[in-house]
Formats: C-alpha cells, sequence, structure tokens
C-alpha cells in the first residue's frame, strides 16, 4: 500500500501548480472584467482651487475646448456623491449661466462645485462632468481634480467642523402663521440629531420638531409657530430651545 500512497502524493503535487495556475487566470480574468466607473471614462487631470466652506469643500476648475461648443450642462461627481456645477464665464461681473452657454473655441469657462461627503475618508476621485454639443453633435467631457495637499487639507479642515445649523429664511402671513427654514448640516462621522423643544410664551407659539442628519448630509429643518405678524413674535431659538445633540444652538437671524 506504500507506493500507492506515494504515487497519490506525487500526483498531488504534480497538480497543484496547475491548481494554482487556474487560480490565479481566474483571478486576473475577475480583475480585468471589472468595470471602469463611467464618471472616470476618459477623464483628463486639471488642477482645482479648494477651500473648505460651511457646506463642504469647495471646488473650482477653469476648462477650455479647442472648438466652438455649447455647453448645456455640468455635475459634479465623486465617490459616493453628486452635485450641480454653477458655469460661468470669467470676470468679476459674470453672472452664472441659467441656460445654455455658448463658447468660442479657446475661451475659458469655469466651473464650482462642493463635494458634501461624510467624514473622515477623502471621497476621491473628484470628476467634473461637462455635457455640451458641438456642430450639433452631443459631446460629454470629464475633468477629474488632481489630488493635491491643498484638496486633503481643505478636507481635512472641512471634518473638524461641528454639525450647524444656519438661518436660510422666513415665511410670516398676515394672520401671524409663521415658518422658519433652517439649513443643517453634518460632516459627521456620526448622524447628528436636531431637537426644537417648542414653547408658549404670550401670544407667541412655536411647535416642536425632531431632525436626524446623517453624517456628511445637508437637510431643511422648518420650525413652524403662529404670533404676532410682522416678525414680531418671539423668537424660537431663545432658552436653549434647539439644540443639536448635546450642544445648544442660537440663531441670531430668524426673520
Amino acid at each position: 500500500m506504500a507506493p500507492t500512497r506515494r504515487r497519490r502524493a506525487a500526483v498531488g503535487v504534480l497538480l497543484l501548480p496547475l491548481l494554482l495556475l487556474t487560480f490565479a487566470q481566474c483571478t486576473a480574468v475577475v480583475e480585468e472584467a471589472e468595470p471602469v466607473a463611467p464618471v472616470l471614462s476618459g477623464a483628463v487631470p486639471i488642477a482645482a482651487a479648494v477651500r473648505s466652506e460651511p457646506f463642504g469643500v469647495r471646488l473650482e476648475v477653469q476648462v477650455r475646448f479647442g472648438e466652438d461648443r455649447v455647453v448645456t450642462g455640468a455635475r459634479l461627481h465623486w465617490a459616493g456623491g453628486s452635485a450641480d456645477v454653477v458655469r460661468r464665464l470669467p470676470g468679476p461681473d459674470a453672472e452664472p449661466a441659467d441656460g445654455d452657454l455658448d463658447l468660442q473655441a479657446g475661451t475659458p469657462m469655469l466651473l464650482a462645485g462642493t463635494v458634501l461627503a461624510p467624514c473622515p475618508d477623502l471621497p476621491t476621485p473628484v470628476v467634473f462632468e461637462v455635457d455640451s454639443t458641438e456642430g450639433g453633435t452631443r459631446r460629454t467631457d470629464r475633468f477629474v481634480a488632481e489630488e493635491t495637499e491643498a484638496l486633503t487639507s481643505a478636507f481635512e479642515r472641512w471634518c473638524r467642523q461641528p454639525a450647524s445649523v444656519r438661518f436660510a429664511r422666513s415665511e410670516v402671513t398676515r394672520d401671524g402663521d409663521y415658518t422658519v427654514v433652517l439649513d443643517v448640516v453634518n460632516p459627521g462621522p456620526v448622524a447628528a440629531i436636531v431637537t426644537f423643544a417648542g414653547t408658549s410664551i404670550a401670544d407667541t407659539t412655536w411647535e416642536p420638531a425632531f431632525l436626524v442628519v446623517e453624517a456628511g448630509t445637508r437637510r431643511v429643518l422648518r420650525l413652524r409657530g403662529h404670533g404676532p405678524p410682522g416678525c414680531l413674535a418671539v423668537p424660537p431659538a431663545g432658552g436653549g430651545r434647539l439644540r443639536i445633540d448635546d450642544r445648544t444652538v442660537q440663531l441670531p437671524d430668524w426673520c
């Protein structure tokens, strides 16, 4: 029986390299078959001006085309999200384009967008995608922001910010019905809970409100109340009624 076992062992030794080679080939095929993210297809590296803002990391790039174009739209993409892009011509008085933007060959166009992503991981790659027409033919061009120290630093500064609330606008009816709209942004890395206790003081009543803001998101909180019209109601955020987690939030402006 010993020779048989030796022959089986020898066969196993001979088959093992073949099995490993077959496995390696299959693994290589799987890696090669993984699709490239469509947003990165044909993307051209581009330098970006970067800064950290209360509502995310702002990127601005300047794009030129070698032929006449009509730019019909643009988006900013990153790992896990996307956002609209502001398009305009250079110059301090240039207004953002609401519709199509006609560009002659070589004319620069400025693109600006904000990355809003959960901390702490840098959501690269960040890609500007531009839709246009050239002589009636639809075109899509992509520009990937270079991963510079400035981009990393801006995202780190964004991550150091706590969740925050900012006044956006208010609406008041003649009958004294109030709606105060607040912007809430949370860099993360965990969800933030916003609570408004509500109150009834003198002739003003505010309804309680509650909002969960996930990491790396921006949401809207509406405070509703009733009181004297003309912004004469008792301000909603006094007395520690508005809180993010265990922090009291003040609203210098509310109406």
